[in-house]
């Protein structure tokens, strides 16, 4: 796509855009920010008499992965237009993507974490105010993605709020979208119908964390849950492709 619109595939092969929503001026003029990102240690420093032009390439990043990850920013017009392929639209001034290239499936957690670390101090610079992940098909505050950056490089805690959607199709059910880019399959889970969506996701995260920081599980268990008296039953698929089945019990309720 013209302009450096980049990848914007949606994660199915492994090329993914994590999109921004951006106030900032800066954020639609390749040239004043990468000049600003790379005082910040974000980007390459531009080649002396270069102009700057999108995609704008991000530095090898090693802090969390222990590798460079093929990341690289894009923007301008075509970056709007390619959210819209996507599907998604958002009224913000500017539209900003940060596009990582095609890498193995085992070290997909590792690059999100970076993502989400690069794409808070790129938020902080254009002022965003949404993210958008397509794996998950999800929207998020852009503000709280710094609190959840801190919460990561303080316990290794990932930021699946922002990369993995917890949705609740009826009552007694809650099931996920993105886990399956990041670990394989998603998650779905029949709980007591009493139970709320905040409860529901804090059993499924616990779960979707364990997936994307230890790998795949041995076979069918039950563990206990995060209240007294509480069992999660764990099913795992048979068939590529369908989700790992969760049973939720507690105090008798099914």
């Amino acid at each position: 796509m013209q302009h450096g619109a980049g990848h914007i595939q949606n994660g199915a092969d492994g090329d993914v855009t994590l999109w921004l929503a951006a106030r900032a001026d800066v954020a639609g003029d390749a040239g004043r920010l990468g000049s600003m990102l790379a005082r910040l240690g974000v980007l390459e420093p531009p080649t002396t008499g270069a102009v700057a032009d999108w995609p704008l390439t991000i530095s090898a990043i090693t802090g969390i992965t222990g590798k460079p990850m093929p990341l690289r920013l894009v923007g301008g017009a075509a970056a709007r237009t390619a959210l819209t392929a996507c599907g998604e639209h958002h009224d913000a001034p500017h539209i900003i993507g940060l596009s990582l290239g095609q890498i193995t499936p085992a070290d997909r957690t590792r690059a999100v974490q970076t993502m989400a670390r690069l794409a808070s101090l790129i938020g902080a610079a254009v002022d965003a105010e949404a993210i958008y992940w397509p794996p998950a098909k999800l929207w998020s505050d852009a503000v709280e993605l710094p609190h959840a950056v801190a919460a990561m490089e303080g316990g290794g805690m990932p930021p699946i709020l922002h990369f993995i959607r917890f949705w609740s199709p009826r009552p007694g059910e809650m099931i996920t979208d993105g886990l399956g880019w990041l670990a394989g399959h998603e998650l779905a889970a029949t709980m007591p119908s009493d139970m709320t969506l905040a409860e529901g996701v804090r059993r499924l995260a616990r779960v979707a964390i364990d997936l994307m920081l230890n790998g795949s599980m041995a076979g069918d268990m039950v563990i206990a849950g995060l209240a007294g008296g509480e069992r999660i039953q764990i099913h795992l698929p048979q068939v590529a492709g369908e989700p790992i089945r969760l049973a939720i019990t507690t105090g008798g309720r099914a």
